[in-house]
């Protein structure tokens, strides 16, 4: 699956060599969400921010019954279950998800 439309919800950070920023990203959940995530989230960051971000980490926001989770290794977006710690599965288009996502 494609990672879905990301949208930019609040930007903060500051200009030089040593910057560090913290965005506010919201993204809509999955009509069929396949075990692993989404890939592609550094390259989807860097086209939403129109810079070559790194990301650092990434912090879930309000997302109801789920916790969103960044695996580097893999470049995916993960979706848990905080109640079993299981990853999600299925239909999760009714969610909107939100990090604030770290990044140099």
């Amino acid at each position: 699956m494609a990672l879905p439309i990301l949208t930019l919800m609040k930007f903060a950070g500051a200009v030089g060599a040593n910057a560090l920023f913290a965005d506010r990203v919201r993204f809509p959940g999955e009509a069929a969400y396949t075990a692993g995530g989404p890939a592609g989230f550094q390259a989807a960051f860097s086209a939403l921010m129109q810079s070559n971000r790194t990301i650092l980490g990434v912090i879930s926001l309000a997302n109801g019954d789920f916790r969103v989770e960044y695996d580097h290794t893999l470049d995916k977006l993960k979706i848990i279950v905080p109640s079993t710690g299981a990853e999600a599965s299925g239909d999760l288009h009714a969610t909107t998800f939100e990090v604030l996502v770290i990044s140099t």
